[in-house]
């Protein structure tokens, strides 16, 4: 069991008992929202959810959301609420190249995807479980500005020091700050756990600053309440690295701030789970890049389409590169993760009864006009769930069967 009044001596009496008295409520439920693929106004007609006042890509629910056609074709993304303000605070611009250095399982880079279409993302995991369940959420939402790694992050230092414009470290934690949302890691939390990710969470922070250009800005954040994993590491880089300067947050009641740099979000005061956040602006004037343009290429025997090329994409040693064009086996056919990344598509069904949509994601068959022939794409409202081949009157469906709907 966390001791909040040792772990915050930063909060008052009558705050800790809050937050003690925070355990029995159920963790806050949030979600990015895709414009191009969910009607936020239609969709608000069916469900109890309410869009941030001061992110208009941010909406709070109640319902459980997790099984709906829209999750699925990739019209939202779950995630704690607190989580998504990375992405508001670094003000996404056009052409940038980003990082985000312990990506899984995507949040963060899809947060900040969606809302900067027009810049590239790397998203980085050390672990190839974690990389995996990365992979196949950024597929999910269709994103194609989005690279995805499996290394060390030290990897990164051979080839691309001082080459990106912002970095985002969420960095390894105690994770004090999900004691509502991971009971087990409440349970298993211990002080000298605690003080052993001290050092990883310092080097890292050394890696991102080598990576980071001049003029770049660096987001440190954890899911922890502990000065030690927050302020004071920020306070030893600073220490370190002159050269840099802290970026000041929105004044937001919601927001806890003490004497130190950064802020916290804690669930007595912001509706979201526990998250601590510190920019920082490395000095210096930042060079803009070479305009990114789309681009189809070749890689590992694939073929991808990425819409933001850079020459030494190959130096990534990626995983994924955009989305993969085609299906491994039919090279002819189109991959589902495509199917996931267009608006429109010559020879489309569109669906627009709830249950129709439920069904094809079940796998079923489904009736539809006999004229609709040869391959096509499935659509529910503007939301396209996968492939499809209509013949005299049913639906053969080509959702692949490990992504089924296993119940309704």
């Amino acid at each position: 069991m966390i001791d909040f009044k040792k772990l915050c001596p930063y909060l008052s009496e009558k705050d800790i008992n809050k937050l003690e008295e925070s355990r029995n409520f159920p963790p806050y439920k949030g979600a990015i929202y895709n414009p191009n693929k969910l009607d936020m106004e239609d969709f608000q007609k069916l469900h109890n959810i309410e869009v941030d006042k001061d992110d208009k890509y941010l909406f709070r629910f109640l319902d459980s959301l997790g099984k709906t056609v829209e999750h699925f074709g990739g019209a939202f993304y779950i995630m704690d609420p607190s989580a998504t303000l990375i992405s508001r605070f670094l003000n996404p611009e056009i052409n940038e190249i980003v990082i985000d250095l312990c990506a899984a399982p995507g949040g963060k880079t899809i947060s900040y995807a969606i809302k900067n279409p027009n810049s590239l993302i790397i998203s980085n995991d050390i672990s190839s479980t974690r990389v995996n369940q990365l992979k196949q959420n950024v597929e999910r939402m269709g994103l194609t500005n989005v690279i995805i790694t499996n290394h060390e992050p030290s990897f990164f230092l051979k080839n691309f020091q001082n080459f990106f414009d912002k970095v985002i470290l969420d960095t390894p934690c105690s994770g004090t700050g999900m004691y509502r949302k991971e009971k087990e890691l409440e349970e298993d939390f211990s002080f000298e756990k605690l003080e052993r990710l001290l050092p990883l969470q310092q080097e890292l922070l050394e890696i991102a600053n080598k990576l980071l250009k001049d003029g770049g800005t660096l987001s440190y954040s954890t899911c922890s309440f502990s000065q030690k994993e927050d302020e004071e590491q920020i306070n030893n880089f600073l220490k370190n690295n002159n050269n840099y300067n802290i970026i000041d947050l929105p004044d937001d009641k919601s927001f806890f701030k003490t004497s130190g740099p950064g802020i916290y979000l804690l669930p007595i005061f912001f509706q979201g789970e526990g998250q601590y956040i510190c920019l920082l602006k490395k000095g210096g004037q930042l060079e803009s890049n070479p305009t990114l343009k789309e681009k189809k290429i070749t890689y590992k025997n694939k073929e991808w389409f990425i819409s933001h090329y850079f020459k030494s994409i190959e130096k990534l040693e990626p995983q994924v590169i955009g989305v993969q064009l085609y299906n491994e086996k039919e090279k002819s056919t189109y991959s589902h993760a495509y199917s996931h990344t267009l608006n429109d598509y010559p020879n489309k069904i569109i669906l627009t009864a709830e249950n129709e949509a439920l069904d094809y994601l079940h796998g079923d068959e489904i009736n539809i006009d006999p004229a609709n022939k040869g391959e096509v794409l499935v659509f529910y409202k503007k939301i396209p769930l996968g492939w499809g081949k209509a013949s005299q009157g049913k639906l053969k469906n080509y959702l692949p069967k490990g992504i089924r709907l296993q119940s309704r």
